[in-house]
């Protein structure tokens, strides 16, 4: 991490959070914090590939969630006293449309200092099918996957113009695989040099 940032490439934290780490919001902030990580995403421990159980199956997940994310945010809230900025992604359909469960009474939307709209529907789900009460097919991950390349495209095109533009690791399924494993072992070589002059 501090090799990343005294080189200056830009860099997200993904958490992925599980019942023990529910109950350690506090440390998982201080970390954050003590390492200079500003862009932090979370996901939950999932049953996906040779990943057969998880720690959080059962019916109080939720709620447990839901008291780890109100004490995250009075945390990042509380940082604005050390100069930083709360940057929100949600849906304010949804959010706008329901209750909150914070004990300020807020949604993110009304308490980040940047807000980025999903526009994601009142329950996420967008698909409705005739004989089905409820819709199917929720968009709230992609819309989210896809606010984040955009920053990363941005911040790329940021870089370009100041520059310094960053290395891209480039897809090997391409017709052009021997250039392109060429160009990823070079930012690879580069990568080592720096941290070997270190």
């Amino acid at each position: 991490i501090r090799l990343l940032q005294e080189h200056d490439y830009p860099f997200h934290v993904i958490t992925v959070l599980t019942r023990e780490s529910l109950r350690q919001p506090r440390r998982l902030f201080d970390f954050y914090v003590d390492s200079g990580i500003t862009r932090v995403a979370f996901n939950v421990e999932e049953i996906e590939g040779p990943h057969v159980t998880s720690s959080l199956l059962g019916h109080q997940v939720r709620e447990r969630f839901t008291r780890f994310l109100s004490r995250f945010l009075d945390l990042a809230l509380s940082a604005r006293e050390r100069g930083m900025r709360v940057v929100g992604v949600t849906s304010r359909p949804h959010s706008s449309a329901v209750e909150s469960r914070h004990s300020s009474g807020k949604r993110l939307y009304e308490t980040a200092d940047v807000v980025i709209d999903t526009g994601a529907p009142l329950g996420d789900a967008a698909v409705r099918i005739e004989g089905l009460e409820d819709p199917v097919s929720a968009v709230s991950t992609v819309l989210v996957v896809s606010v984040m390349q955009a920053i990363v495209a941005e911040t790329a095109a940021l870089m370009v113009a100041r520059g310094a533009p960053p290395h891209v690791e480039v897809n090997l399924n391409l017709p052009r695989e021997g250039s392109a494993r060429a160009q990823n072992d070079a930012g690879y070589a580069e990568l080592w040099r720096r941290i070997a002059s270190r």
